[in-house]
């Protein structure tokens, strides 16, 4: 399912999914619905890969994440998406990697390097950690495998 702003304004604002989202805090509950939803924290928009991860999580019925998790005791390390207490006591971790083609922060020396030091930090704290490209979002695969781990696969079955 993939709906943008745009779509969303169409609808109107009577719409079952439209005020679903409003109670949620996802859309504004006023003004124009054709803005973008927020992303749930102060540091910035969420891109498209995200806002879209969310609509497929939300379409699936899956357990909403927590956004812009802050996991790491000492550091100010964040995870995209983060379900920290899942009833089988695992802890899973998602990061949409935006810009890849386009040069983009993670695929830059400082940016990757960080990122590096991120994700070995999750791993070491007991993480299970699942990054995904836009690409997969928008195909299907993100969702799907998130899905299959919920439900007590893993990400390579």
């Amino acid at each position: 399912m993939k709906l943008s702003p745009r779509d969303l304004a169409a609808l109107g604002r009577d719409h079952p999914l439209v005020r679903q989202l409003q109670a949620q805090g996802v859309l504004p509950a006023s003004g124009k619905l054709a803005s973008t939803p927020k992303r749930g924290a102060v540091r910035g928009a969420a891109s498209k890969g995200e806002e879209e991860f969310v609509l497929q999580l939300r379409a699936l019925h899956l357990p909403p994440p927590q956004r812009e998790f802050r996991f790491h005791p000492h550091r100010a390390f964040r995870f995209d998406f983060a379900w920290p207490q899942l009833p089988c006591g695992r802890r899973l971790a998602v990061e949409i990697e935006g810009g890849i083609h386009s040069g983009g922060r993670h695929v830059r020396p400082q940016g990757y390097k960080r990122d590096l030091e991120k994700y070995n930090s999750a791993v070491a704290l007991g993480w299970t950690l699942l990054r995904f490209s836009s690409s997969m979002v928008f195909n299907g695969e993100a969702v799907r495998t998130v899905q299959d781990w919920l439900k007590g696969g893993t990400a390579s079955d």
